[in-house]
């Protein structure tokens, strides 16, 4: 009587052919994250937009200053120091409850510039803002460093994710 059963070789190449499939099946997650990632940044980059305009509509314009998500004043949603995180006024106004921040590493990624931060910025002088953040999916693709964060004349340095109030 002879038994059957699968030789060595046989299930060496079942285990290669499932190893690789899903590391494909990985590989495909991995992208989908940082899709949805950015996804999410686009939706929280609207949602700080529209408590600008209502604490706009209720005060002479826009919170004065500048910061980065990056911030720990901004991730502890800390309203205290307004200069550390102007948009704590949009939760003191209660035009929003919290401040969304970057759902990425929330920190540099690599040398200093556009593409190496994974955070969202903003910038009033009251009249105007601009608000930014980059792609995770493209990095430092379409990012340049001709202009400076600075004002609303730095509209060369081109966040993907990128509003502005004029």
């Amino acid at each position: 009587m002879q038994t059957r059963g699968f030789t060595l070789i046989e299930l060496l190449v079942v285990i290669a052919i499932i190893g690789l499939l899903s590391s494909i099946v990985l590989a495909s997650l991995g992208e989908a994250r940082v899709r949805a990632r950015d996804a999410k940044r686009q939706a929280d980059l609207i949602q700080i937009r529209n408590g600008l305009e209502l604490y706009r509509s209720s005060h002479t314009g826009y919170p004065v200053g500048g910061a980065g998500s990056d911030r720990s004043c901004w991730k502890q949603q800390i309203t205290s120091d307004l200069t550390c995180n102007p948009l704590g006024a949009l939760i003191l106004d209660k035009s929003m409850s919290s401040i969304p921040f970057d759902p990425g590493r929330n920190t540099y990624v690599g040398a200093s510039g556009c593409g190496s931060a994974q955070m969202y910025a903003y910038w009033s002088n009251g009249k105007d803002y601009l608000l930014g953040a980059v792609k995770e999916s493209e990095g430092s693709a379409g990012c340049t460093e001709t202009g400076a964060w600075n004002g609303p004349n730095a509209t060369d340095r081109t966040f993907q994710f990128y509003l502005k109030s004029y």
